[in-house]
């Protein structure tokens, strides 16, 4: 594995450590910083090594993760633009009132800000405004989901496990497959072997997100390309 595809891996595993959400369980947490730390230890790991030990960890961490974008981004929704003119200096509010007046919002500038509204002088304190109603939101947002709004973040977080179990279930069965069924057909299994590694890097932030539907339809998918194959013969 080359010097940079390793440090990215680690930097992405390191990333999810340090920025765990609420309620991830001890032993979870625990398992894969000691993981990390393995990895971190030992020189010479392949890219492969590593993710051998961390991949299934992360996955682990998945529904919180997503628990918690849905909580930050549903508080960001509500409370954004009040954090944001708290922190906003006062020679810009009349600046910002004249940007919503032209149609934009916070959410536009915390998604991706069309700065070229504003100008240079001004996008310094916007931009420090943004930073700060960033650190207030997931601050508001974590003492929400320890405190008055507990059972309704729990509920999300049973909602997200539910998915995860449903995507374990999913792979396993391509797993079973592809272990099963294809060893005659080393292309295919190949191919398999592929599609679930690119879902468990959707669930652990190292690739693009596959969807539910997309693994759940795969198993017919790869059948069929093997009645394909043995009928091409």
């Amino acid at each position: 594995m080359s010097h940079t595809l390793y440090h990215y891996t680690i930097a992405i595993f390191g990333a999810l450590l340090r920025d765990l959400p609420p309620f991830v369980p001890e032993d979870l947490a625990a398992d894969f910083s000691d993981g990390f730390d393995r990895v971190r230890q030992v020189p010479g790991m392949s890219r492969d090594e590593i993710e051998e030990i961390l991949v299934p960890k992360a996955i682990g961490l998945w529904p919180y993760r997503q628990a918690w974008h849905e909580w930050t981004e549903n508080i960001g929704a509500r409370f954004g633009r009040n954090f944001f003119l708290a922190h906003l200096p006062e020679s810009l509010h009349e600046r910002y009132k004249l940007f919503e007046a032209h149609g934009g919002t916070v959410h536009d500038l915390f998604s991706g800000p069309p700065l070229s509204f504003f100008s240079s002088d001004e996008i310094s304190g916007i931009n420090k405004a943004i930073m700060n109603s960033h650190l207030d939101i997931r601050v508001h947002a974590r003492q929400a989901a320890h405190a008055a709004s507990r059972a309704l973040y729990e509920e999300r977080l049973a909602y997200w496990r539910a998915l995860l179990w449903a995507f374990e279930k999913g792979l396993e069965a391509l797993r079973t497959y592809a272990n099963g069924h294809l060893d005659d057909h080393p292309t295919l299994k190949r191919e398999v072997n592929a599609f679930i590694r690119a879902c468990e890097y959707g669930l652990t932030a190292l690739g693009p997100f596959v969807s539910l539907l997309a693994v759940e339809k795969a198993l017919e998918h790869f059948m069929g390309r093997k009645v394909e194959k043995v009928r091409a013969v």
